[in-house]
């Protein structure tokens, strides 16, 4: 998150079964993606990459 709301956020609660990758999912500002079960250096990447732009 940031100052303006969600930004991205990782997730593995069992609440999307349609995802193909559940329970592992991102939400994002609009939308909901599948996601791989990930690292904490994987979204640490990310995070530094997506905050650059």
């Amino acid at each position: 998150m940031d100052e303006n709301g969600l930004i991205m956020r990782w997730d593995n609660a069992p609440h999307h079964r349609e995802i193909e990758t559940f329970p592992f999912h991102i939400h994002t500002k609009s939308e909901l993606l599948p996601s791989e079960e990930v690292r904490l250096e994987e979204i640490l990447k990310t995070i530094g990459r997506v905050r650059k732009i």
